[in-house]
């Protein structure tokens, strides 16, 4: 979206650009510009300033909302509920169920598809990361392989979700949480289950 926003103000500041440079030449020739038209040319180009400074704060503001329709489009792409039967499923029964490689997939395509907001990048990359190590191991139907990338996963999809929700609320968006070693599983597991919960009602 940046790109598009620095195409769309690049050709704004032309008639500015323009109106400058006749100012500037109209000044080097033999003639000269009288005082009338140049306070004239001066005028045109402080009214065009300013509308350029409307228009540029309307496109910002249009950016931003198309930016927000964005995120909560492709929430449903990091379904907690879905890694977590995901998680279950690998660690627990030694099974990558068929529809695994899709939901996998599908999160790393919404991941892709979104311009992210600097402020989440530092979470998105660390997600990002998380489902590629994962994508690997569940297309190749290793269950084993796959046991500690699921896990993760699963963690750090309550967590985005969480750091999307506080950018939506205009709240500070935490940082990417530090990822405990596998001797925490467990842990993890059991504060997992109160959400899944909470979740579900």
């Amino acid at each position: 979206m940046s790109m598009i926003m620095s195409r769309r103000t690049r050709w704004l500041y032309a008639p500015v650009a323009l109106l400058a440079a006749v100012l500037i030449g109209g000044s080097c020739t033999s003639g000269g510009v009288d005082d009338a038209d140049f306070d004239a040319l001066q005028a045109q180009v402080g009214q065009l300033q300013t509308e350029l400074a409307d228009v540029t704060t309307a496109l910002a503001a249009t950016e931003e909302a198309a930016q927000r329709a964005l995120l909560f489009a492709i929430l449903p792409a990091f379904d907690t509920s879905a890694f977590h039967s995901i998680d279950e499923g690998i660690n627990n029964d030694d099974l990558i169920h068929a529809t695994t490689p899709g939901t996998v997939q599908r999160a790393i395509e919404a991941i892709a598809s979104a311009d992210w907001p600097s402020a989440l990048q530092p979470n998105v990359d660390q997600y990002r990361e998380a489902l590629e190590a994962l994508i690997g191991p569940v297309l190749d139907n290793d269950p084993e392989a796959a046991g500690r990338p699921a896990t993760v996963v699963h963690a750090l999809t309550h967590e985005f979700g969480k750091s999307i929700s506080a950018f939506l609320s205009g709240e500070d968006v935490p940082p990417p949480p530090v990822l405990g070693s596998e001797g925490e599983h467990e842990e993890g597991e059991d504060h997992d289950e109160g959400e899944g919960e909470d979740h579900d009602e």
